[in-house]
């Protein structure tokens, strides 16, 4: 048997398509995305088979099943400030607090209300929505690069620049 190794993903690209996949998820409605994903993933999505093929059709498919999971927890995180997780005992209990549901099960909302949707259009009213749209990729890079910075610095004992970044 032949070995080979999986080398890093350029991170870059991961964040890209995360974040692709993130704008279309938010066109979903609120409702759509009350699933326990990690469970749905589990029992549904990924097929054993597939996950152990070596062939690049079957690995680049559970690339983009990865990155759809991904995306539906982002979105579910944003949403309802945790990821939906079902009880094992009863199906209807997602795991939210006591006495707390999400806003879209609000019985004045309608029934297809969609926050993503409300949070894209917010996000194009505001000025500036392109550099925004840039915080998806850029940013991330930038905010290792300027952390790696300033671990490095702040570990030469340069209090002052400390207290620029906070």
């Amino acid at each position: 048997m032949d070995i080979r190794y999986l080398t890093p993903q350029n991170m870059k690209k991961v964040f890209n398509d995360v974040s692709n996949e993130l704008m279309d998820i938010f066109d979903k409605s609120d409702r759509e995305l009350t699933f326990d994903a990690l469970k749905y993933d589990k029992e549904h999505s990924t097929d054993w088979l597939e996950l152990k093929s070596s062939e690049p059709e079957q690995m680049e498919n559970v690339y983009a099943q990865d990155i759809r999971l991904i995306a539906v927890l982002f979105a579910q995180l944003i949403l309802f400030r945790r990821i939906v997780r079902q009880n094992w005992v009863d199906d209807r209990d997602m795991g939210f607090p006591t006495g707390f549901i999400p806003l879209a099960f609000k019985f004045t909302e309608s029934w297809e209300k969609s926050s993503g949707k409300q949070i894209k259009k917010m996000m194009k009213l505001k000025e500036g929505f392109e550099e925004v749209k840039l915080l998806t990729t850029k940013s991330w890079m930038k905010y290792f690069k300027v952390h790696k910075v300033y671990e490095s610095l702040s570990k030469q004992g340069k209090h002052k620049l400390k207290r620029l970044f906070n």
